[in-house]
């Protein structure tokens, strides 16, 4: 599920074809000459062991062989030992400084890569002013001379950071990544790589540690359907915890066509039901490619799928891309464009509850190596804005990767393969440092059923912001217990409307001001009343300045969803009643809630609803619902109501 673990070769200097070799070489020793010629063939196939062998001999003969200690230098990055390279390439421009200047950039980024920055400073410096490289060369260099120079100032000024190994119970010897807590905060999801005799040489499942007052006590492979001998991993939850998206690769063979995938890695959704996950489903090709797709992420709303891949047509190795859903079904993947997408690898992509907060992995960035954590925010015309480096300590010459967070927003897991780890990669947890924060979400739940009967429905319910009037969520409630689960953005004021047919519809008004967290969500039932005459419907999103008919603005948003509901039942006649508090003159607050009440009707007039359905009654204080002895009870006898006739 990791494309980002692998041999990084900085500049790209040396091809396979080692052009800068068609020149005379210059020892003077033919042995050496036939030794090199013999190891740089076996490097060019792989083998660099047998390389390593021959090189070595070649020195033996000619210790000032310059092309000799370059090769040398190139076998040890084979191997993955860039101490050694490092040492390899000192000697080269020790012998002759002018012989091949790439090689001062070659050095230079291996000092990056190994955490010397200041030595990686002043070697690309030199070799940018001395040697003036071209564009392509110049380009790369000066990356690299940006990232030590960002790193040297981060490692100066650390933020404040203190990660926690998940420990034994969660981490193993061998890697173990894509952190993800489910939102009640008592079962970590994660992927660990087995090895294993499959087409990868290495399986991926997906495991679940169990925490408990604190302590994770003990760890289970999730297994089947979510895994098989081949690759799961890297699940993602809807915000309900109800479904579930993970990647599975290599995905062929005895596990039934809905598994069958289009490239190395399809992204697949599974469902909760009674008996647990249900068996995965491939999204199919408008999604996934025959490439890799993986790594996703689903925003709070249900509306947008972020996920990784490496298809044609991206900024790089790897991009972020994103899909919508539209009335349930997945639009064409769009790339999320190069102010987060780079030459390099994006992945590890996860969107906060809050919708406006991403944050990801990339190898392409100014970072501090290997590869680094970054988030960025929705800016107001809904571009994203400038990816930050989450800085040092949470970010290291050595990889980081999979940054998520938990239901309050504080507390981020993360993967890394740092020192000190108990395998290949391991799981950490940390407080995440207040400017790295998104903003603070409220958790929204609760259950749809009949007035009369009180058996739970499926009902389709929209959410509004009552100041921008956009329907920010529209789902249905769950059967068989009529549930809803909602993430939203704090502090602001929502118009709620549920509806379903043969049942009148549910308005409602609430001010989210708290962060209420997934453990303790703001809470309200929903009574659907079944079409009857005579029932009355308060019309809680309806609003007017005090002792004044005018609609507010922000009413239109209701009045919509009555005017469509008249339309989706044209046989239907209504009263629209204005109720007023007993406060002041009777004949006044009679005119008024009579006013108010045709203000409604004439609306809908307009809108087309014809004028024989509709009348406007209006009630003063004459029929309260609460007490007049209390602010709170006048608050709900101001009302506007309709009732069918």
């Amino acid at each position: 599920m990791n494309s980002t673990l692998r041999i990084f070769f900085f500049l790209g200097i040396f091809a396979a074809s080692l052009p800068f070799y068609a020149q005379p070489l210059s020892t003077t020793s033919k042995k050496a000459a036939k030794y090199h010629d013999e190891a740089t063939r076996y490097f060019e196939s792989g083998n660099n062991e047998e390389a390593l062998a021959l090189i070595l001999k070649a020195l033996d003969k000619d210790p000032k062989f310059v092309e000799g200690h370059m090769l040398k230098a190139y076998i040890h990055l084979g191997l993955n030992d860039p101490e050694k390279a490092i040492a390899a390439f000192e000697t080269a421009l020790q012998i002759n400084p002018h012989f091949f200047p790439a090689n001062y950039a070659e050095l230079g980024g291996l000092y990056y890569k190994t955490g010397q920055y200041a030595k990686a400073i002043e070697t690309l410096e030199y070799y940018l002013k001395t040697f003036r490289p071209k564009e392509e060369s110049r380009r790369k260099a000066q990356y690299f001379l940006d990232c030590s120079v960002f790193s040297k100032t981060a490692i100066e000024n650390p933020v404040e950071f203190n990660p926690v190994n998940l420990g034994p119970t969660v981490n193993s010897e061998l890697r173990d990544y894509n952190p993800l807590m489910n939102l009640e905060g008592n079962q970590l999801y994660f992927t660990r790589t087995i090895p294993h005799n499959v087409p990868s040489g290495a399986r991926e499942d997906i495991y679940i540690a169990f925490l408990d007052q604190g302590k994770y006590t003990q760890t289970l492979d999730a297994g089947r359907p979510l895994n098989t001998q081949m690759r799961e991993g890297a699940p993602a939850l809807t915000a309900d915890g109800q479904s579930m998206i993970i990647t599975i690769c290599e995905s062929y063979g005895n596990y039934g066509p809905q598994r069958n995938g289009y490239g190395s890695c399809d992204l697949f959704l599974t469902r909760l039901t009674d008996r647990g996950w249900d068996n995965p489903r491939n999204l199919g090709p408008v999604i996934n490619s025959q490439y890799f797709d993986s790594q996703a992420s689903i925003s709070s709303d249900g509306k947008t799928i972020y996920f990784s891949s490496s298809r044609p047509g991206g900024y790089g190795k790897s991009d972020i891309y994103y899909s919508n859903i539209i009335n349930g079904k997945l639009t064409p993947p769009k790339n999320i464009g190069n102010t987060i997408n780079t030459e390099g690898a994006e992945e590890g992509v996860f969107i906060h509850p809050d919708n406006q907060t991403l944050y990801f992995t990339s190898t392409g960035h100014i970072g501090l190596g290997g590869s680094d954590i970054y988030f960025c925010r929705r800016e107001i015309d809904g571009t994203w804005g400038k990816p930050q480096n989450l800085g040092y300590p949470i970010n290291t010459k050595e990889s980081e990767w999979g940054l998520t967070i938990d239901a309050s927003g504080k507390k981020a897991f993360f993967s890394s393969d740092r020192e000190g780890g108990l395998g290949e990669m391991d799981i950490y947890e940390f407080q995440l440092p207040e400017k790295f924060q998104a903003k603070p979400v409220t958790y929204f739940k609760g259950v749809v059923f009949d007035n009369d009967t009180k058996k739970p429905l499926e009902a389709q319910f929209d959410l509004i912001d009552v100041d921008s009037k956009e329907v920010i969520y529209s789902a249905n409630s769950q059967i068989p217990n009529g549930d809803f689960f909602l993430c939203l953005p704090a502090g602001k004021s929502y118009a709620l409307n549920v509806k379903k047919e043969g049942y009148l519809f549910y308005s409602d008004h609430f001010e989210l001001q708290q962060s209420n967290t997934a453990l303790e969500p703001f809470k309200k039932n929903i009574p659907l009343k079944p079409i009857k005459k005579g029932v009355p419907v308060v019309l809680k999103n309806i609003f007017f300045d005090t002792d004044k008919y005018d609609l507010k603005q922000k009413s239109i948003a209701e009045l919509e969803i009555l005017y469509r509901f008249l339309q989706e039942n044209p046989t239907l006649k209504i009263e629209v009643a204005g109720h007023t508090d007993n406060q002041g003159d009777l004949k006044h607050n009679l005119a008024l809630s009579q006013n108010r009440a045709k203000t409604v009707v004439d609306y809908l007039v307009q809108k087309g609803i014809a004028s024989d359905r509709l009348t406007a009654k209006g009630y003063g204080p004459q029929k309260p619902v609460a007490t007049n002895e209390t602010p709170e009870g006048r608050a709900q006898n101001r009302r506007t109501e309709f009732s069918i006739q």
